[in-house]
């Protein structure tokens, strides 16, 4: 059943990152000024919850707990934050989280932990409840661009601007690394029921992993003329990209088809897609300073825009039955098999921070017990 959309939301700045409540029809903004910005949304108009400036530098990333009461984020300014829902406060902050610049946050449903990403291709895990740092993960050589989960494995998937992904299992702590791909890989996501995993890239291309096969790619789709800077799954064969050329289009993945453009922010690149918890609306925010909503029903049907010619035609949708879990609750597993070339050197950015474009030498992920403070004084 199609929606009626809420008005877009127009920022002053520029958006990093938005996240959708699971619970509640409410959005929240990552600004470049530190500053998180919360409205509930509907159709007749949104209305401001609150604003909080809790962050010296960009606030990069923002995500939700899955019960929707507490909302994280992270910035360049190396802290994690924790903000209670109902009253609209910080009531917890980690500063000096990471030692480089916190570039992106995944909080992974129905386990309390959080994960986060930095400009050094380090990785951490944080358990909520424990608050403590319980795993840190070294093996990438550049900033983290994008990550993902699949829960009931126990794995979180990053996308690196060294030019690979890995899979972190976060009981053992042991990684497997791609090798690098042709080009950079700036986003991620997890598709056909845990069986294919979808990377972005800076070129536009759209490289496909079989799970378990991490090694190398698996399948290549073309069609994206600029960098696919955001990726969200709309169903299992279904997703919505996010591009530089400022289009938001449906892909299908097994038939690999490009469906039609969703919308647009009139040319300014796409930075972030999120689902509402209730699945009827898509959040897309761009570099234009503004939030747009999408109907999914009308994504599902095929029913796009006729400006930019519409859905294409072709293979019609089969059932999802023919997606296959493989491994189970196995662990992360699948060796390294043979690679592309090297990867490429842009950077998740804003405009306060400088990275380093060289390529560090990579460590190893280790397992911690312990650690960091998670809940400091504010």
């Amino acid at each position: 059943m199609s929606v009626v959309c809420p008005p877009e939301l127009v920022f002053d700045d520029e958006i990093f990152d938005l996240a959708m409540n699971p619970t509640a029809p409410i959005v929240a903004t990552a600004m470049i000024t530190g500053e998180l910005a919360v409205f509930r949304y509907g159709a007749t108009g949104n209305t401001p919850v609150f604003r909080l400036h809790g962050h010296t530098s960009a606030c990069r990333s923002c995500v939700f707990s899955d019960d929707g009461n507490a909302l994280f984020s992270v910035s360049s300014d190396k802290t994690i934050q924790c903000i209670d829902m109902a009253s609209g406060k910080a009531v917890a902050k980690l500063t000096n989280a990471h030692n480089a610049a916190i570039n992106c946050a995944l909080y992974i449903p129905e386990t309390q932990l959080l994960s986060t990403g930095d400009d050094d291709g380090n990785v951490k895990m944080w358990d909520v409840r424990q608050q403590k740092c319980i795993g840190e993960y070294e093996h990438h050589g550049d900033y983290i661009s994008d990550m993902a989960c699949v829960p009931h494995k126990k794995v979180v998937l990053c996308a690196s601007g060294d030019g690979t992904i890995s899979v972190i299992d976060w009981r053992s702590g042991a990684t497997i690394e791609s090798e690098q791909l042709e080009d950079e890989p700036i986003s991620i996501e997890v598709m056909g029921n845990n069986s294919k995993v979808v990377v972005g890239t800076q070129e536009g291309t759209l490289g496909i992993y079989t799970w378990g096969q991490f090694g190398d790619i698996s399948d290549r789709m073309l069609g994206h003329p600029k960098s696919v800077d955001a990726l969200c799954k709309i169903d299992e064969r279904t997703l919505c990209t996010g591009s530089s050329d400022g289009l938001v289009r449906a892909v299908k993945i097994n038939p690999n088809r490009i469906l039609g453009v969703v919308g647009e922010h009139e040319g300014f690149p796409v930075e972030r897609m999120r689902l509402s918890g209730d699945g009827t609306l898509l959040g897309s925010c761009s570099h234009d300073k503004r939030v747009k909503f999408w109907d999914v029903a009308l994504i599902q049907q095929g029913d796009f825009s006729s400006k930019y010619g519409g859905a294409a035609s072709g293979d019609a949708d089969d059932s999802d039955g023919d997606w296959e879990d493989t491994d189970g609750e196995e662990d992360a597993g699948g060796g390294a098999g043979a690679g592309g070339g090297g990867g490429g050197s842009g950077a998740a950015a804003d405009d306060d921070a400088e990275f380093d474009y060289e390529m560090a030498s990579k460590g190893k992920g280790k397992a911690k017990q312990g650690g960091d403070d998670f809940f400091g004084d504010l």
